[in-house]
């Protein structure tokens, strides 16, 4: 059996001996590439086709600190704690981005929904044609213009509330943000033009979270903004799709490209039970682990 499929008690120095002696083959007092390469190969399991020669040289000289391309005992432990237990064991948040009135129950607003809805017979395009910013006429009564782009919730009013048919757990925090008339702010993190912060990110390191779920409104604005501060910020990150919604086709496929260059991993509901028992380990984790254990290294 590999030595990930059982139970690890990451407590344990001797089961992190045991690992290391695992692993070590021919009994060395180290890890060499071709060791870790196997270590990695065991983690990742089902994914393990994804593991690239270049990608594992450039794992390997992560955790090789004082680059003599060895793993140690001691980098072995560095390792272990910062790098091999968050994969296993993740900790993990549920991020859920505005999801408020404003944006639900097939608002008239949200480029999205505008088909939902009667339109006027004066309009100068098909339904098929419009495109986001174009304006559309409906019906009414009275008849209207509205045009195509996500309303923003305005403090104080119904549509900056929750939808009431989100359940919020005891225990959840809600993080404001675009409090600042003059300045937007898709992500949850910080603003656009990164001049102030929200408390998301402390919230999240008291709580020691390793890995992120992202979901919510508008999937090519504030979802993508709120993934992209995360994985920027050390947090596997992983946006389930089928529980966002976006504003525009080709903006969607733009902001998947990026996200998807940056090691966030798109998923579908079905896949996330995995993703939180550990069970299923993307190579985009595991690089994402390696980044921010290298960052804190060089700090320290």
């Amino acid at each position: 059996m590999a030595f990930f499929e059982r139970f690890v008690d990451f407590s344990s120095d001797s089961v992190k001996l045991e690992c290391f002696r695992f692993f070590d083959l021919n009994e060395k007092q180290y890890l060499d590439v071709s060791d870790f390469i196997r270590l990695i190969e065991c983690l990742l399991n089902q994914n393990s086709a994804t593991l690239t020669e270049s990608i594992a040289n450039d794992l390997f000289v992560s955790f090789d600190l004082d680059a003599d391309k060895k793993i140690n005992e001691h980098e072995f432990e560095n390792m272990w704690y910062n790098w091999i237990k968050p994969l296993k064991q993740p900790v993990t948040a549920f991020l859920i981005i505005d999801v408020q009135n404003d944006f639900i129950d097939d608002h008239i607003s949200f480029f999205e929904n505008f088909q939902l809805h009667k339109l006027s017979e004066d309009n100068e395009k098909n339904v098929e044609d419009f495109k986001l910013f174009d304006t559309v006429s409906f019906p009414g009564p009275p008849q209207f213009k509205q045009t195509l782009w996500p309303t923003h919730c305005v403090a104080g009013t119904w549509g900056e509330q929750f939808h009431p048919n989100l359940k919020v757990p005891e225990g959840s925090i809600i993080i404001h943000k675009g409090t600042d008339p003059k300045i937007d702010s898709y992500s949850a993190f910080r603003d656009n033009i990164k001049s102030s912060i929200t408390e998301l990110h402390q919230r999240l390191q008291e709580r020691q979270v390793t890995h992120v779920f992202v979901c919510g409104l508008a999937y090519d604005h504030c979802v993508y903004s709120t993934a992209l501060d995360a994985v920027d910020l050390g947090y596997v990150t992983i946006v389930i799709e089928d529980a966002c919604r976006g504003t525009d086709v080709e903006s969607i496929k733009r902001v998947q490209n990026i996200l998807k260059s940056n090691n966030c991993v798109l998923a579908k509901l079905p896949e996330i039970e995995k993703f939180v028992n550990g069970k299923d380990i993307r190579i985009e984790f595991a690089l994402t682990l390696a980044k921010l254990n290298q960052q804190n290294s060089l700090i320290m």
